[in-house]
């Protein structure tokens, strides 16, 4: 048997595995295939490499495939009941990686339920989103009143940033304030960008610069320190 042979047959394996296991206990299962450009085994390496195990407690799946639930929206990924849905169409390893990355945050959100309870990230985020709003309404932007109140998602915030102005113009007015757009809709979604952020981002200092608060909590849950309430 030739060794050529069994490369291409190791490829091929490989290809057509369907389950594979983040930290021995989170299922990562291969519903529908994906492209050539994205390779799972790889995706799987740098979770690992990455994210503490700890983060997976609450994670029982996590499956790619194809979901009604994602094909409506604009969404690639979403953490529901305890499992990840990430959309099987996606142009790279990386961007599958920061996709499952930042739904690991919101799991870590419900596992870690006393992160808000001293209210700072959300008076951070709070005055971010006020100063945000406050210049778009400065330079002729009609924002709903609304809107400007609240820490939940609202989809009339998303709606009107995305449709009315286009996420693409907003670079601008989040400098010094969001790393992204989408981090302005909710509480939940700003502490989900910080995270992929934290552990993805090549420039950690920006963030810890930005978002001062939040990086002190990430910081101690990270290194299992406890913090004051």
């Amino acid at each position: 048997m030739s060794k050529k042979y069994i490369k291409r047959s190791v490829k091929r394996n490989l290809s057509e595995r369907r389950e594979y296991s983040i930290f021995t206990n989170t299922l990562l299962m291969l519903k529908d295939p994906v492209s050539e450009d994205v390779v799972i085994i790889d995706v799987v390496k740098d979770l690992e490499d990455i994210i503490p195990s700890k983060f997976f407690n609450s994670i029982d799946m996590v499956i790619v495939g194809q979901f009604p639930e994602l094909k409506n929206t604009d969404r690639r990924a979403a953490y529901m009941d305890g499992a990840i849905y990430v959309t099987n169409e996606q142009p790279s390893s990386e961007q599958m990686l920061e996709d499952i990355i930042h739904e690991i945050a919101h799991a870590v959100e419900s596992e870690y339920n006393n992160i808000y309870s001293d209210g700072q990230i959300e008076k951070e985020y709070l005055a971010k989103k006020k100063r945000f709003l406050d210049t778009l309404s400065s330079y002729g932007y009609r924002v709903p009143n609304r809107v400007r109140v609240g820490s939940e998602y609202s989809k009339e915030l998303d709606d009107f940033l995305f449709y009315n102005i286009g996420y693409e113009n907003l670079v601008g007015f989040i400098t010094g304030l969001f790393l992204d757009p989408y981090a302005c809709v909710s509480l939940s979604e700003y502490f989900a960008v910080n995270f992929e952020a934290y552990y993805v981002s090549e420039d950690i200092d920006y963030l810890r610069q930005v978002c001062p608060v939040f990086y002190k909590k990430i910081e101690m849950i990270h290194n299992g320190e406890e913090y004051e309430i």
